[in-house]
């Protein structure tokens, strides 16, 4: 594989040669569906976190993302959700004592 070749496959001007498909799968240890965009069951950690929060108070999903965000720092999609949990406790006036309060918007900040 040439630098050319990456780069026009990078750049959506071309695609790998059908003979590369399976070396290209095995480079990165996924299945060819991967590449074909057809892989259904797809292990993605961050979304299973980020729905394992919907059913949790406002609190818990706050100390459940801010632990993710240790795990998975720079995550934008972690980083987002725990910024709107730490934005709805905010908002909400009798969910946090004073100095918990002022924790929560020092760490969102």
């Amino acid at each position: 594989m040439t630098a050319q070749a990456v780069s026009k496959w990078e750049n959506d001007t071309g695609m790998p040669d059908i003979s590369q498909v399976v070396p290209l799968a095995n480079f990165f240890g996924v299945k060819t569906d991967v590449l074909f965009g057809t892989d259904e069951e797809r292990d993605d950690p961050i979304q299973e976190i980020i729905e394992g929060c919907r059913d949790m108070s406002n609190i818990e999903e706050y100390n459940a993302l801010k632990k993710a965000l240790r795990e998975y720092p720079g995550d934008t999609r972690l980083l987002f959700q725990f910024l709107c949990a730490g934005q709805t406790l905010l908002s909400d006036g009798d969910a946090l004592p004073k100095e918990r309060r002022e924790e929560v918007y020092e760490e969102a900040e």
